[in-house]
């Protein structure tokens, strides 16, 4: 396995904050700093990484979200081939989950997934409803969805996390919650939305990352924080603080009748940071963002002893980050099919 042959130690402080939840508790947290100023250009560094290649004439078209469960690399392509596809660690085609219809066992929309111990969790907005599959493919139940639910992780304790971002639309005091935690007997809402987001949602490419077993992370839309899931709660909160590259209050004052469209626009156009993604595990946390023309990856390890910020145009990129396997960071190249694989401990 070749390596990634970059070691910089950027400037990245670490200090007190809380955050408020939805019943008003507070969560103890760190701020993270990324000044996109200080990032190494990638022509400037020499990079070297495995390369997997998906096989089989069933393909995805987009490399959406992804998730890597013992053997098995599960992928969502919600907008091209439309469909879950699983592949093994060689790359080659075993089979997909779910098929297109408007039948019990079917889905008209492929919005996101999920694998945990008792099978395939596969959400459909559209549908408003959540299908369960046995790891074979077998259609097992459905949970029924609140409008507009967009991203969902489950845990080891049987409960089932949604993200519905920032979404206003039905007004209702049922339907104002950003990030719930639902039970087998209750549903709890743990995040509402920001007054100031109101309606204004750009997510992350996944808004959830599960490792370790039973711990989930968790990136809000427009918001820059990532939160640790557990027992049904926040427990912990990273804010990232990109200094005068993300939009303040006045932004979004300003911009609070705007519609979606107009607000992307305008930050693509001027210096804030768009695209915000991330994947982390026990080790690793690895950030993504896009400033106009630039597309940043920013590489932290959790134990304080290495951070890399690097920079690229975006038609130069190495690609996007779609999972992390121990100290492997693996990489999308779009609409190609080839995965790169960067090791990331030190050489």
């Amino acid at each position: 396995m070749k390596k990634l042959t970059l070691i910089l130690s950027l400037t990245a402080f670490l200090s007190g904050c809380h955050q408020k939840t939805a019943d008003g508790s507070s969560i103890g947290g760190n701020v993270l700093n990324i000044n996109p100023d200080k990032a190494i250009d990638l022509t400037d560094i020499s990079i070297g990484s495995d390369t997997l290649h998906l096989q089989g004439t069933m393909q995805p078209g987009a490399i959406l979200r992804s998730r890597l469960v013992n053997d098995s690399l599960y992928i969502l392509d919600p907008i091209k081939a439309r469909g879950l596809f699983v592949f093994d660690t060689d790359g080659k085609f075993l089979t997909t989950i779910g098929k297109i219809g408007s039948g019990p066992e079917e889905l008209m929309d492929f919005t996101d997934f999920d694998v945990d111990e008792s099978g395939i969790l596969i959400l459909d907005n559209i549908s408003r409803k959540i299908n369960r599959y046995s790891k074979d493919g077998e259609y097992i139940s459905s949970i029924p969805t609140e409008p507009m639910t967009m991203n969902i992780a489950s845990d080891n304790d049987g409960g089932l996390w949604m993200d519905r971002g920032n979404v206003t639309t039905f007004k209702s005091d049922s339907l104002e919650w950003k990030l719930s935690y639902q039970t087998t007997t209750d549903r709890n809402i743990v995040l509402t939305v920001p007054t100031r987001l109101e309606g204004i949602t750009i997510s992350p490419r996944s808004n959830f990352c599960k490792y370790d077993g039973s711990v989930i992370a968790y990136m809000p839309s427009m918001e820059p924080v990532i939160h640790t899931l557990k027992d049904g709660r926040i427990t912990e909160s990273l804010t990232i603080d990109f200094e005068k590259y993300w939009p303040d209050d006045d932004f979004f004052k300003k911009y609070s009748k705007a519609d979606i469209y107009t607000i992307v626009n305008t930050l693509s156009g001027e210096d804030y940071v768009m695209n915000l993604s991330f994947v982390e595990n026990e080790k690793w946390t690895v950030i993504d963002f896009s400033i106009k023309d630039d597309y940043f990856i920013f590489i932290a390890k959790k134990d304080k002893s290495g951070e890399y910020l690097i920079k690229s145009s975006k038609n130069d990129a190495v690609g996007y980050p779609m999972l992390l396997n121990n100290d492997d960071l693996w990489v999308a190249t779009p609409d190609d099919g080839i995965i790169r694989i960067f090791n990331l401990k030190k050489p």
